[in-house]
């Protein structure tokens, strides 16, 4: 078939299948980003630190095609840098030119073919190569997750994880790791999981998205990188934005600012006296999206440890083993129940400083009822039914805290 490409041009017109040639290829690919950073910057900061135009051993060469795709103009980029690919996102964003990000194309799928949202002339940007965006980082603290990075690659590292800390007797970290790992196994399908990112399930900013309300209950930090507005321009600057702080403002809307990208997601592990939570309700089990989900986390003042082996009934158990857990902190975050994912600070509230027992548990779910109202006309209907999702998850969270703590069957 006949190419459009530029760079399948180019293989036409030489013929040569030699290393020599594939290594200019990638020198005229890495010009096309110097031009670009070059256009954002006005042409200044050039003799800053000198680079070459292709990629070292052992990294991805970026890319560049102009042509038709489907019958619509469209340039593709894949640029192996960040500081490349923000060259790319400021230059379309300053010149009002409609772009778009992908890695798995899970998202634009359906906004081209069922929303039809795409304007034309269209720049398609491939993150997937940027290495800054594209790895895994444990650090004792928690881990630091590029938001190329796929769902199945996420989970193969967690399990991995939650081995190392269960052979270390650390397994009381990995209690954050093993409520991801939970609620990404009935993360959409396989397939789906093997090309979505991290990064665009965040910012697509579904109010049913599955791992949302984790990152908000969490406490997660994303890393969001833009341009700096210095002389000589170039330069990369971060900002790091808590999930529970207000990231989620509206339907499909993020606190993201003009020319920012989302770079990396900071997720806490969990202290010894903390527990974490994940819950999804939908029609089937498997490949479905959800009604109601949440993201749970509870972290008591002390731990006891007189355990009890064998436990007494739940009625006796709320006014002897659990009355000595005080909740120091705790956030809840719901999906399903607002146009956005949403944390419930009042609920929160209500459980700092009071003792884990039933009586306050009870009390407790007519907070969460109050402040969690759906309208009779709610999109989606089933109202009743997800208001006592959000109650059932929390009387859930209760039971398996005393069964965590050797307090519960």
């Amino acid at each position: 078939g006949k190419h459009c490409g530029k760079s399948l041009q180019l293989c036409e017109r030489s013929g040569e299948k030699s290393a020599g040639w594939m290594v200019e290829h990638e020198r005229q690919q890495g010009k096309v980003f110097e031009r670009l950073l070059e256009a954002v910057t006005g042409g200044e900061g050039k003799e800053k630190e000198k680079k070459e135009s292709f990629v070292a051993a052992g990294e991805a060469a970026p890319l560049y095609f102009s042509g038709n795709h489907l019958g619509k103009e469209v340039e593709w980029f894949t640029p192996s840098r960040l500081e490349d690919l923000l060259s790319v996102v400021e230059l379309y964003r300053r010149t009002e030119r409609p772009f778009k990000l992908l890695v798995g194309n899970t998202e634009r799928h359906i906004d081209r073919v069922y929303k039809r949202t795409h304007k034309y002339p269209l720049a398609l940007i491939m993150t997937g190569d940027v290495k800054e965006m594209s790895g895994i980082r444990w650090s004792s603290e928690g881990v630091r997750i590029g938001c190329s990075v796929s769902i199945s690659a996420i989970m193969k590292e967690f399990e991995e994880k939650l081995q190392e800390l269960e052979e270390r007797d650390e397994g009381f970290k990995g209690r954050v790791l093993a409520a991801y790992l939970e609620q990404m196994r009935w993360f959409a399908g396989t397939h789906v999981r093997n090309m979505a990112a991290l990064g665009g399930n965040i910012v697509t900013a579904s109010p049913i998205s599955d791992l949302n309300p984790l990152h908000v209950a969490s406490g997660a930090v994303l890393r969001l990188a833009a341009l700096g507005e210095v002389k000589g321009g170039g330069q990369v600057v971060f900002r790091e934005k808590r999930m529970d702080d207000g990231f989620f403002c509206g339907y499909r809307k993020v606190d993201l600012q003009a020319g920012e990208v989302a770079e990396s997601l900071f997720i806490p592990l969990t202290a010894e006296n903390e527990h974490f939570f994940a819950f999804k309700q939908c029609r089937r089990r498997e490949d479905d999206i959800a009604i109601v989900n949440a993201g749970m986390r509870v972290k008591f003042q002390s731990v006891g440890t007189d355990r009890v082996p064998h436990s007494p009934p739940l009625s006796d158990v709320s006014s002897r083993g659990s009355g000595r857990l005080v909740v120091s902190e705790s956030s809840f975050s719901f999906g399903g129940m607002a146009p956005f994912t949403v944390s419930v600070p009042s609920y929160s509230e209500f459980w700092k400083g009071k003792k884990w027992t039933r009586e306050n548990m009870v009390r407790s779910l007519e907070v969460l009822d109050a402040s969690m109202p759906l309208p009779e006309n709610v999109p989606g209907g089933m109202r009743e039914f997800r208001k006592s999702l959000v109650e059932s998850f929390a009387f859930k969270v209760f039971l398996q805290v005393l069964s965590e703590e050797g307090l519960g069957r």
